[in-house]
């Protein structure tokens, strides 16, 4: 099951500057901003279960802004990056309204920890060389 906002980008459309997902150079990592033709770009993330520092944890619902980076290793997509601003909005005539948006930004990162293109762990922050599944990893020599 792949994390929201990544089968709808459109790479013909200039991504937001402002806020994107830091991209830190990683080893054999590519890494691609997924532009949308919204602007601004909202989703909502259903309540869900996740692993934090070993121990399962439970996000609430929300509904953001959002900037969203891909990355790549191998011709594999392994994680994607969020830049997120949690935002109260509604579609009217087919465009998103933000009523309220919170004087915050922080980032989120979604990786398919088993190759298996489910991406089941939820980290805080940026994508970083640490993080990059064993099974993306190129061989050791």
């Amino acid at each position: 099951m792949e994390p929201a906002g990544v089968t709808d980008f459109n790479p013909k459309v200039t991504p937001p500057i402002y806020g994107t997902p830091q991209l830190r150079g990683i080893p054999g990592a590519v890494a691609q901003l997924l532009p949308h033709n919204e602007d601004p770009y909202i989703i909502a993330f259903p309540a869900q279960q996740f692993v934090l520092n070993g121990r399962q944890k439970k996000m609430r619902s929300l509904q953001a802004m959002a900037v969203v980076v891909c990355w790549m290793m191998g011709g594999h997509i392994i994680a994607y990056s969020y830049r997120l601003i949690p935002v109260t909005a509604h579609r009217l005539l087919g465009r998103w309204i933000v009523e309220s948006e919170l004087i915050c930004m922080f980032t989120a990162t979604f990786i398919d920890d088993s190759g298996d293109g489910i991406f089941r762990a939820l980290v805080p922050g940026p994508f970083t060389q640490d993080l990059v599944p064993r099974w993306a990893r190129p061989p050791q020599s």
